[in-house]
């Protein structure tokens, strides 16, 4: 009977647009075992701008790169945002980017969304952080961040939150 009516559910189900997604990841992010070796944001977007590019070659319209992938340092965010801009435009997809953001207040685990379409990217700071492994050195954020095609983005602990999104 379940399988009966699963069958039926999907033969009815209203036909959506899907959304092809590009995951990269590498071994080598988490191979010193603490944030403060990260690469700055240069290095790091450099060793996976190929990666995202052949995502987007191969179809992705959503390239998502890991937690934390590199340090964003005060200086410098000008060119950064620039460049990740045109990264974006020119591949025809959007990009989920995470950083540690080294704020002149506090530090951050942020994701930004650079959209393919252009514009000022979208900002997303982590609400949920980890007792002890992150709440001694980070703040939380505070607000979400839903993307135009209304879908979010979360980091990490806050997807055990899912109404959190909902909330806002």
């Amino acid at each position: 009977a379940n399988l009966g009516f699963g069958a039926l559910r999907l033969a009815i189900a209203p036909k959506t647009e899907s959304v092809r997604i590009g995951l990269a990841s590498s071994d080598s992010d988490n191979a010193a075992g603490e944030i403060s070796a990260r690469a700055p944001s240069e290095r790091a977007l450099a060793r996976y701008a190929p990666v995202m590019r052949a995502l987007a070659a191969g179809g992705a319209r959503l390239i998502v790169l890991p937690e934390e992938v590199a340090r964003r340092e005060p200086d410098g965010r000008s060119q950064f945002l620039a460049r990740e801009q045109a990264e974006a435009r020119d591949s025809k997809a959007d990009l989920v980017i995470g950083f540690r953001d080294r704020g002149t207040d506090a530090t951050r685990n942020i994701a930004l969304f650079f959209p393919a379409a252009g514009g000022a990217p979208g900002l997303y700071t982590k609400r949920r952080l980890i007792p002890g492994a992150e709440s001694d050195e980070l703040s939380p954020g505070n607000g979400t961040f839903i993307r135009p095609d209304r879908t979010g983005v979360q980091i990490c602990k806050d997807m055990d939150f899912p109404t959190a999104v909902l909330a806002d």
